[in-house]
């Protein structure tokens, strides 16, 4: 089992480019079975947290959204990295190891473990990955409330690049997100907001 303490440095060697999903595989429902699959093999149980589940977007619901926040392993954590422009001041100030991220039990921090799974997951199988996204934002727009979506909880990835037709096929959504990369700003479609985070 892979033990993730505080304070983890990154691993140097990463790989910096983001996949780039293809909508006519992760919109396949054949796709979902599989991914669903690769899930169950590789320990993880859902991608996005809800906002019944998870303080950070439980506030929305008082102000009638419902939310869904995918949370993946900061900067190089993973191996992969998600975080381009990422320095060492903000590595140490990260969001990753706060609330629940920082709770660690018999040495083993289980939050750290699932957002490195789901990661390594998204690099390795992007179309099966963006199959659960879709299909976990399909269900979340089921009930009564508006829903907002936030991709990048602990991350910087491009979602406008890797997944551009996610966020045609669900229009009726509003995406957002904070980036340090200035120049994705201008650049997403209309429903996906980004806020310049320096």
């Amino acid at each position: 089992m892979i033990k993730v303490l505080n304070k983890t440095k990154p691993k140097a060697k990463t790989k910096t480019v983001s996949p780039v999903g293809d909508p006519s595989i992760y919109l396949d429902p054949a796709t979902y079975k599989r991914a669903r699959q690769l899930m169950r093999a590789r320990g993880i149980g859902y991608l996005c947290g809800n906002a019944i589940v998870n303080p950070k977007t439980s506030k929305n619901l008082k102000e009638g959204w419902n939310t869904l926040l995918l949370h993946l392993a900061p900067a190089s954590l993973s191996g992969f990295n998600t975080c381009p422009f990422s320095t060492a001041g903000c590595r140490e100030a990260c969001l990753n190891e706060a609330g629940q991220g920082a709770i660690v039990v018999d040495g083993v921090n289980r939050c750290g473990v699932a957002r490195i799974a789901r990661t390594r997951f998204f690099f390795e199988h992007p179309n099966e990955f963006l199959s659960v996204i879709h299909r976990q934002i399909t269900n979340a727009k089921k009930g009564d409330l508006p829903l907002a979506v936030r991709l990048n909880g602990t991350s910087d990835i491009p979602w406008e690049e890797v997944a551009p037709d996610l966020f045609e096929v669900h229009n009726d959504v509003a995406f957002y997100d904070y980036s340090k990369t200035f120049t994705r700003l201008g650049k997403t479609p209309s429903n996906y907001v980004l806020t310049y985070s320096y």
